[in-house]
């Protein structure tokens, strides 16, 4: 039988390798930390999920942006 532990273990595991694969890099290095500043605040799941998924879309069109000025060679 597994234990709380484990499970909690399993399931982080899979969240890892699901935001590999959905090429979510702002999610994948800063999700603890982002966790732990929700867990501090009290925010809600819906508020951390807001600014997770707010801040890797902004981190997307800092990517997009650096990649124009690259390819027009500014």
């Amino acid at each position: 039988m597994r234990t709380r532990h484990d499970r909690t273990q399993v399931a982080a595991s899979a969240l890892l390798e699901q935001m590999r694969v959905l090429n979510l890099p702002f999610m994948l290095k800063n999700h603890q930390s982002l966790a732990a500043t929700a867990a501090d605040k009290h925010w809600s799941h819906l508020d951390y999920l807001t600014e997770l998924i707010g801040a890797e879309a902004a981190a997307r069109a800092d990517r997009r942006v650096q990649r124009f000025v690259k390819q027009a060679h500014f």
